[in-house]
């Protein structure tokens, strides 16, 4: 269909005629000229807008802008930065001068050098295509003191004009950093344009409009920009005019100009530098040679024809000077690439060895390299990754290898780590070596490692970080299938011909990525169970099973996978002890070690406004034979995570969260009790031992060894309910921050009672309401927390836990450790132990079976099983807003309190001169009506002098006369007088919290939760608390922290509305939103779904664990 030589003709048509810039031009005729100039590119240049859907070859998730421009208007192609395009999936879109979009396609990325081609289809331009001339590659007319014009999106700008000089044109390649990519093997241009961020793909213009180089970085610290030149450009573009994948060819050899001075200092001989300035003496400003900078593993061999010459193989040297390649004479870098990329070794099914000769000076001593080794340079970039646990891995690319001096077959590349890898410490940017026992060199090996593992086994995984290859480093991680099932994506780009016949075809990454499911994770099921997800390209994967045995199972006539449940969690094979260290200076604080425990949380989504990802503190055992632990809420953050308990350092343990307190820093986590069925083991303990000596047979024989600490269970603690007194004794006992098996103790004593104040950060998340602190004679070890046990009883009075807050000053988050007393603990506790009890009685199912467990062949009991809250009652209630102490002298002086209530007040709490005031309502509820007026409620700055008729004045008192009732009488003093009213205390459920949560195109949505609540009434029951980078969300700057009101005018008011209104969209369809932020304004919002790369899932908490389903 295309007709070559009209192509070339149009592509090669002479520019209008334009005033000749001399050295009598005026400054207005000048202007005159760059201004018609610019008049004719404009519309050719264009914004492109890049949203880089998933990590890949060290650049993360994200979105950003750049520039680029048509040198292809009939074709439809568009030449920009390869840093712009990358290696992975991108969504891009070109945003033309009088603002019509076009969706764009990755055509041509080049594997070394920074350029790279996108293809629009330019019949889907309405009224763009009439104005659009393409910008001619002029690369011949690039020479020092041109003067230029940088054109394109500097700074985030529509349109900047930016002037410069070209000072140079031999310049080395910039390096930008040791982890990304870099440009090697180019002259780079230089100019002091000052070009920024959003600048990267624009046109180095002359005067007539032609493009004589190719914007790609700058300095930091000084105005010089860098430009690629075109010569390469242009090779590759006549190749994809003609459908074809541009030749690139690589010796793996790292080249760097140098000049005759330095090569001089290199051993150059004067007879080379003779020969070299007269082959030069046009070009005396870039007179030198190239010389070998680096030498990758397999770069640099030469061929060897016989075994014997197997032994003696020809390598290049760091710092050999190359004097001839080819039958090209000392060749700089346009002569190196031209000269190599003559040899296509893309179709080399045979793997035939391609070789060059070359001649090289080392030394002052000329050697003949006869057949230098020959690699095809696009083969050495990645096209695929796995997505495993939440991360991204796929095989090292030619810059990775470059950067940490690698082979491309040590590992693969972790670009994202994601929870499993980061949870067990992998970082992004290393290099994964060996998953379990299996050595994962490729992609390949890393598939058929994943499959040998069942989800929640823990393996040990080795890595390395790049740039310390020789120290490998141990990770020990837990294998999750059940959140993240593992893919494989393949990318495939299409040729010209194929994106202008098929005009169908959304443009767009999606036709250059195809995924499947690895082959132990597919199943030919097709009818969906109720508990299962459908993934992408009809993979269906069954979920929450709980009498699943194993992830696969095959079919006994077929030997195929037929169903694929996925077990929670695995507990050990065998019933375990711990050895705990009593090495406390006191009995009380050895009696209670085995009482503490590790509790990491790692959070699977950052729901509920939570600041991070992976948190560690100490827990106590409240109920051993139900397995409850209770725990701060700074280590238990949200409802979405997966949570451990550890004991002693030795016994790691699965736990959930069967409840978290919304207004007080205390969560119970619950682990399978009868993991520690056995009972604690003699001081003894038998084993089979070989004896043998070089004379006499091995025997085998039975000895005793004694050991010194004695192996125990875990043991409850003896909660003691009192209020805090100043002057009490208390020890403290906790775990160590770097061994948690090593208990701390120390002797305290209480100076002062105190409140939590915690201001509401910036994003709302859980704080501490309604609690009294203890302060001590001294300051306390640091710890991971702890507990404060009385020193006469051994009973726990109060535990050490740790509180979040965020300072408006520095807008930081910080830590702190308060002792706070274990009422409301303990109520909770008992309150949980009757609510099973009742539940029994009625025959409900008490607890949920271990999924994944095997011992014995059966089951064994695990988990509270909690059903939503419309079918609980609740667990108790509370008063449903914050309070705060005021002193008695205020509250009689300045609110004019009556002196009957300043003396009851003093009678109920001697000690404490102090009443309570109203200071953070909870928006949602109703908080209260006045008994006489009807519709007025409790407001701020309210005092609470008594509930039911009792006095109160702290908040244990408060808590205590409104946890069981609905309702209570409450009396405030309210502008001098009293008055009654009547609360509707807010209801406390069993359970975690957030029950369900929808991930919608990067959109992580659920119901408000109490700390946006307390910020005001909220719009709706649909709530944005946090997007995906790389989502649609991302790329459109769709905000979290947002209500969602309506779908494509469509009104929503809660999840189920949402579910409705978007569940019939299709990929690609572009939906409206409006949102409002936390305080009510309103605002607009567009997307463009992305169901291929972001997929509609919600989870939702039933009967006592988290499941994921198909939206």
């Amino acid at each position: 269909r295309i007709k070559k030589q009209k192509n070339k003709k149009s592509r090669h048509k002479k520019p209008k005629k334009t005033r000749v810039l001399s050295a009598t031009t005026t400054k207005k005729e000048e202007d005159s000229v760059w201004e018609a100039m610019l008049e004719q590119v404009l519309h050719a240049i264009v914004v492109i807008r890049v949203n880089y859907v998933k990590p890949y070859d060290g650049e993360q998730a994200g979105s950003a802008h750049a520039t680029g421009f048509v040198v292809d208007a009939e074709r439809g192609i568009i030449l920009t930065n390869r840093h712009v395009i990358g290696l992975g999936p991108i969504r891009a879109e070109a945003i033309f001068i009088n603002k019509e979009e076009a969706s764009l396609t990755p055509l041509y990325r080049d594997p070394v050098h920074d350029f790279g081609f996108f293809h629009y289809d330019p019949n889907k331009l309405k009224y763009t295509a009439d104005k659009v001339r393409a910008v001619v590659l002029a690369p011949e007319a690039a020479k020092v003191g041109l003067e230029i014009r940088v054109v394109g999106n500097d700074s985030g700008e529509k349109v900047s004009i930016l002037s410069g000089t070209l000072a140079r044109l031999d310049r080395n390649a910039p390096f930008y950093n040791n982890e990304g990519y870099n440009d090697f093997n180019t002259f780079y241009y230089c100019a002091a344009s000052n070009t920024s961020g959003g600048s990267s793909g624009s046109p180095v213009l002359d005067c007539y409009g032609r493009a004589v180089a190719l914007n790609a970085g700058g300095a930091t610290h000084s105005s010089a920009s860098y430009y690629l030149p075109l010569k390469g450009v242009k090779r590759a573009l006549e190749a994809l005019r003609e459908s074809r994948q541009p030749v690139r060819t690589t010796a793996q050899i790292i080249w760097r100009h140098m000049t005759c001075d330095e090569m001089r200092r290199l051993g150059l001989s004067e007879e080379t530098e003779r020969r070299l300035r007269q082959a030069k003496r046009k070009s005396d400003i870039s007179c030198g040679l190239l010389v070998v900078e680096q030498l990758l593993p397999q770069g640099g061999w030469c061929k060897s024809e016989s075994p014997e010459q197997t032994k003696k193989q020809q390598r290049l040297d760091v710092g050999d000077a190359l004097l001839q390649l080819g039958d090209t004479e000392f060749p700089d870098f346009d002569d190196l690439e031209a000269t190599l990329d003559q040899y296509d070794l893309s179709e080399n099914s045979e793997k035939k060895i391609f070789t060059v000769s070359c001649t090289i000076e080392r030394g002052g001593k000329t050697i003949n390299m006869d057949k230098l080794i020959l690699h095809n340079l696009h083969a050495l970039n990645p096209d695929e990754f796995i997505e495993f646990g939440g991360g991204i891995l796929h095989p090292l690319s030619f810059c990775a290898t470059r950067n940490g001096n690698l082979d491309d077959r040590t590992g693969v590349y972790v670009a994202y780590a994601g929870f499993v890898l980061d949870a067990a410490g992998v970082p992004c940017h290393s290099v994964l070596t060996t998953l379990g026992e299996f050595s994962t060199p490729d992609l390949d090996a890393l598939e058929s490692a994943i499959s040998k593992f069942n989800d929640g086994d823990r393996i040990v995984a080795r890595f390395y970080n790049i740039g310390d290859r020789f120290n490998d480093q141990v990770a020990t991680l837990r294998i999750n299938l059940r959140w993240f099932p593992p893919r494989r994506w393949k990318r495939q780009d299409p040729s010209l011909t194929d994106l202008m016949h098929n005009t169908n075809t959304q443009s767009g990454c999606c036709c250059c990525w195809t995924s499947r499911s690895l082959s132990f994770f597919t199943q030919s099921v097709k009818k969906l169970p109720s508990n299962s997800i459908s993934l992408p390209n009809g993979v269906v994967v069954a979920l929450g099973n709980k009498n699943n045995t194993s992830h696969r199972q095959k079919n006994k006539n077929t030997g195929q996978d037929k169903t694929l449940p996925i077990s929670s969690i695995v507990p050990p094979e065998s019933p375990a002890s711990a050895t705990f260290q009593r090495t406390c200076g006191e009995p009380a604080a050895n009696a209670i070690v085995s009482s503490l425990c590790k509790v990491s949380f790692d959070v699977l989504h950052a729901i509920d406004g939570v600041v991070d990802w992976h948190f560690a503190g100490t827990g106590v055992v409240v109920d051993a034979k139900r397995g409850l632990v209770a725990v701060d809420r700074n280590t238990v953050v949200t409802s979405l995570g997966e949570a451990t308990v550890t004991f002693a350092a030795s016994v790691e343990i699965p736990a959930k969260i069967v409840f978290a307190h919304p207004t007080h820093n205390f969560a119970l986590v619950q682990y399978d009790p009868s993991t520690f069925s056995l009972s604690s083991s003699p001081n003894g303990s038998k084993v089979n031992t070989s004896l043998s000596n070089n004379t006499k047979k091995k025997e085998q024989s039975s000895i005793t060894l004694p050991t010194t600490r004695k192996r125990e269970v875990p043991t409850g603690a003896k909660l003691e309910s009192r209020e805090l007194e100043v002057g009490d004794e208390l020890t403290f006992v906790g775990l160590s921050r770097t061994n948690s098996d090593q208990p701390l103790s120390q002797r305290v004593r209480v100076t002062e009672i105190s409140a939590v104040n915690i201001a509401q950060a910036h994003v709302p998340r859980f704080r501490a309401i309604n609690e009294e602190i203890a302060k001590f004679d001294q300051v306390l070890n640091k710890s991971l927390g702890g507990v404060l046990v009385d020193t006469n009883s051994g009973n726990v009075v109060a535990t050490w836990s740790c509180y979040s807050f965020y300072s408006w000053n520095d807008e930081k988050n910080y830590e702190s450790f308060h002792a706070v007393g274990v009422d409301a603990l303990a109520d909770v506790v008992n309150r949980l132990a009757k609510f099973d009890q009742e539940r029994s009685a009625n025959g409900d199912d008490l607890v949920m079976q271990t999924a994944g467990s095997r011992t014995n062949g059966s089951s064994s009991p695990l988990y509270a099983s909690f059903h939503h809250q419309e079918k609980l009652k609740p667990l108790l209630y509370s008063i449903g807003f914050g309070l705060r102490r005021l002193p008695l002298s205020t509250a009689r002086t300045s609110m004019k309190l009556d002196e009957h209530w300043v003396d009851r007040l003093q009678a109920k709490q001697p000690r404490r001169s102090q009443v309570l005031s109203v200071a953070q309502l909870n928006h949602a509820s109703s908080p209260g009506r006045d008994s006489n007026l009807g519709d007025e409620r409790v407001r701020e700055g309210d005092l609470i002098l008594a509930v039911d008729g009792h006095t109160c004045c702290t908040f244990g008192d408060v808590e205590t006369y409104v946890r069981d009732s609905e309702s209570v009488a409450l009396t405030v003093w309210r502008d001098g007088v009293a008055k009654d009213l009547i609360l509707n205390t807010e209801p406390i459920f069993p359970g975690p919290g957030t029950d369900r949560v929808i991930l919608w195109c990067g959109l992580l949505l659920q119901a408000p939760h109490r700390a946006v609540i307390e910020m005001g009434a909220p719009s709706t029951g649909i709530y944005a608390s946090y997007y995906l980078y790389g989502s649609p969300a991302s790329f459109y700057t769709i905000k979290a922290c947002r209500f969602i009101r309506e779908v494509n005018g469509q009104q929503v008011h809660d999840l189920d509305d949402f579910v409705q209104a978007v569940k019939n969209l299709s990929d690609g369809e572009s939906v409206r939103l409006k949102t409002s932020d936390l305080q009510g304004q309103q605002g607009a919002s567009t997307l463009k779904t992305d169901f291929a790369f972001w997929p509609s899932q919600q989870f939702i908490f039933s009967d006592g664990d988290w499941h994921l389903r198909a939206l």
